[in-house]
């Protein structure tokens, strides 16, 4: 017992030069890493300087998603052709939640009885939305 005690006594008095050691490690291992892959990081931040360049109108064109990030990674080339090939089949699930409507406009009967089984007091001007999927195709 009394050599673990050693051991975290050194640890606790040499904290401040292990912390140093740690973070020189790690900034060794990114910058071997970044020197090693130099040609994909600058292809990755060319196509998002395109993409911030020009805006979102440009990422989507009809149904299907265009590549954003064009680069010589094979990983990415793929991910995007994935994602361009089964763009209208990625449904969103929207959670239940409250809605604000225009003013005048009121919450029918149903919408206040349902936020109510919820435990939900809705105010004026306010409705409730059950939770439904979007980006479904309707064929």
């Amino acid at each position: 017992m009394s050599e673990q005690r050693k051991f975290v006594k050194w640890i606790k008095d040499h904290k401040k030069a292990l912390i140093i050691a740690g973070v020189s490690v790690v900034t060794l291992i990114a910058v071997v890493l970044g020197i090693k892959n130099q040609e994909e990081i600058k292809a990755v931040w060319a196509s998002l300087r395109k993409v911030v360049e020009k805006p979102a109108a440009n990422m989507l064109k009809g149904t299907s998603i265009t590549p954003v990030i064009e680069t010589a990674c094979p990983v990415v080339e793929k991910a995007t052709a994935v994602v361009a090939q089964h763009a209208d089949m990625f449904p969103i699930e929207v959670s239940r939640h409250i809605r604000n409507l225009a003013d005048g406009v009121h919450a029918s009967l149903e919408k206040i009885a349902a936020a109510l089984e919820q435990h939900i007091v809705l105010q004026e001007s306010q409705t409730w939305v059950e939770a439904y999927m979007k980006g479904v195709s309707a064929a």
